[in-house]
């Protein structure tokens, strides 16, 4: 943390009048959404929500210079309006042993990265025409990392539409669901699927 500072300070300053800043480091990272760079990488829950509704931060950071921000306050408020506007979601929430991230990759919340993921995961899996439904939206998806008690955790992604893809889970139980409930396969330790959820909280497909 004070390391980072020392050298975004101006930055940091100017994130926490809206957000707390829960935690803030330089890192060389890659994961589902991002692959292999160097970032700032931080965690921020937003003033005046839900202490367990938090963003999942990442933003390039090379020879000592910081990406833009630009996108991320151009995007970020109406990305976490969608998810309080979800009544599904909100339950997740109500629960506090719940936690939900919003990610955000440098310029948006479902990077070129994991978008290539999805597609290539969907459409191995014979999902090609939800594919092709949904693939206008995605560079305005708010993509979801859920995490529930006993390491369980989840990841969708949130439509403009206001419709949920549940993508990716690990148990026998995601959420308000038993996983028999959903077509699944198996995804480098995971269960994937390509379930469609309504904004209500009603398996749709």
């Amino acid at each position: 943390m004070l390391g980072t500072r020392g050298k975004i300070g101006d930055t940091i300053s100017q994130i926490e009048e809206i957000f707390f800043l829960k935690k803030s480091a330089f890192r060389h990272l890659g994961s589902i959404d991002l692959n292999t760079e160097s970032v700032w990488d931080a965690e921020l829950i937003p003033k005046g929500t839900f202490e367990n509704l938090f963003v999942g931060l990442d933003i390039a950071y090379e020879n000592e210079t910081l990406g833009s921000l630009l996108p991320f306050y151009s995007k970020i408020d109406g990305l976490i309006a969608r998810v309080l506007d979800t009544p599904w979601l909100i339950k997740i929430i109500d629960n506090s042993e719940n936690t939900i991230e919003i990610r955000f990759v440098n310029d948006k919340s479902m990077s070129n990265y994991v978008q290539g993921k999805f597609i290539d995961d969907l459409v191995e899996h014979g999902k090609t025409d939800l594919v092709n439904e949904v693939r206008s939206q995605l560079d305005e998806a708010c993509f979801l990392v859920i995490m529930e008690p006993g390491r369980k955790y989840s990841r969708c992604i949130l439509l403009p539409d206001g419709r949920t893809i549940l993508w990716h889970f690990i148990g026998d139980t995601v959420l308000f669901w038993n996983a028999s409930e959903f077509q699944t396969w198996e995804w480098y330790g995971h269960q994937g699927t390509a379930a469609v959820i309504s904004p209500s909280g009603k398996i749709l497909d």
